[in-house]
Parts: structure tokens; sequence; C-alpha cells
């Protein structure tokens, strides 16, 4: 049963970043697409993403990235690897500039956030019990 709950999250980690990559390149296609992330972009950037709101962010990540390599040294070894992965990109890309100027680079940041949630819940599932 853990390993089909685990599939199932995999796929919905895979979707999620894969619709928001899906955006991205749709913006340089097709207007409607544009216009869309465009709007959302400018009500993102004003409620979600306000600097202050991003300053959380990046403490919160930064937070959740020591706590992960403490994790990683000391009890899961392996398994904490793609959720540090998966912060530590998050991490970069919410400090990095020119990304959040990208048309979808809010819903890259939401997605990647998202699949981080999903990971620490197959975590979850799948933590030692000793």
């Amino acid at each position: 049963m853990k390993r089909i709950i685990s599939i199932i999250l995999t796929f919905f980690q895979a979707l999620s970043v894969i619709a928001a990559l899906t955006l991205q390149y749709l913006a340089n296609k097709k207007m409607g697409v544009a216009r869309f992330l465009i709007f959302y972009k400018s009500e993102f950037s004003k409620s979600l993403f306000s600097p202050i709101y991003l300053k959380l962010y990046v403490i919160i990540a930064i937070i959740i990235f020591i706590i992960l390599i403490l994790l990683t040294i000391t009890k899961l070894k392996n398994k904490a690897l793609m959720l540090l992965i998966l912060n530590s990109t998050s991490l970069i890309l919410l400090t990095n500039k020119p990304f959040l100027n990208l048309k979808a680079g809010y819903f890259i940041l939401i997605s990647l956030a998202l699949a981080e949630i999903i990971e620490i819940i197959k975590l979850g599932i799948n933590f030692p019990k000793n």
C-alpha cells in the first residue's frame, strides 16, 4: 500500500512541475497563455510573492534545508536526498531575481513547493520506525 501511494504522489509531483514548465514554454507561443501569466504574475507579486513574503520563504527554506542536512547525516541517509535537492533548487530560485521575471516563474516556484510538500509526505510515510 505504501508503494502505491508513493507512486501516485510521485506522479502528482511530476505532473505539477511539468505543468508549470509547459506554461513557461507556451507563454512564448500562445498569446492567451502569455496574458494569463502576465495577469497572475502581477497578482502574485502583490500578494503571495511580495518582497516581505519572499524573505519569509527564503528563511523557511533555509531552516528546512538545515533540518534536512541534519536528518540526512543522522537518520535518513539517502531517503531525504531528493527533498534536499528540491529544497536547494527552490532556495536558489527564490533568491534569483531574473528567474522571478519569467512569465511562469511564480508558477514554477509554486509547483516546486508543492513537490516539496509531497516529498515530505512521502518521507513521512516511508519513515523508518526504529
